[in-house]
Parts: C-alpha cells; sequence; structure tokens
C-alpha cells in the first residue's frame, strides 16, 4: 500500500540522484568542495544564464554528460563535409574504374 508521501518522493527525486529504502525514495546530495577560477565561474554562469554556483555546476555537468551525443553528431556533420568536398578533389570516375584497382 502505498502513502501520499511515496508520490511527493518520486516527484523530487525524478531530476536527482535518490536511493530506494524498502517503499521510499530517499533524496542523497553530494557535497564536494572544490577550488575554482573565479572568472572562470562568472564566464560560465552568464553563458548558461545562472545566477548561482551550483546551477551553473549542475547546468555545465548536463552539457558535459550530454556531450558524447553530441560529439558524435558532430563528428557525422564533419565525415559528411569531408566526403562532399572530397568529390572536388578526386575523379569519382577514376575511382569506379577498373584500371584504378589493377594491380600494375
Amino acid at each position: 500500500m502505498s502513502s501520499p508521501l511515496d508520490n511527493v518522493a518520486t516527484r523530487s527525486c525524478q531530476s536527482r540522484v535518490c536511493q530506494s529504502h524498502g517503499n521510499t525514495l530517499v533524496y542523497m546530495p553530494k557535497r564536494i568542495t572544490i577550488e575554482v577560477d573565479e572568472a572562470l565561474v562568472a564566464r560560465a554562469q552568464r553563458v548558461i544564464g545562472s545566477r548561482t554556483i551550483r546551477g551553473t555546476v549542475e547546468e555545465a555537468l548536463r552539457l558535459a554528460a550530454n556531450d558524447p551525443e553530441r560529439a558524435q553528431v558532430e563528428r557525422a556533420d564533419r565525415q559528411r563535409r569531408y566526403l562532399a568536398a572530397l568529390a572536388t578533389h578526386v575523379d569519382l570516375s577514376d575511382l569506379a574504374s577498373d584500371e584504378a584497382w589493377r594491380r600494375s
């Protein structure tokens, strides 16, 4: 049987790290102390649009976590551009001919 608090715990943990203890989800924050370049933090806050350091760090971590997907898309785009430009440097009809692949 679920209690009304279960729904509250589930909603509050959807975007946070949570651990399950029986039927209850418990938010487990991780506190980290680090030294950061204040000028870099200020620049990141302006770019990200966050007013707090915590918000800036969380958004930067989200961006970093999503970066592999974005990097893969960018890499595929670069490869497509390279292959499209290749046709201007190589005569594709020569590559398609049997003569291009015969050994001397």
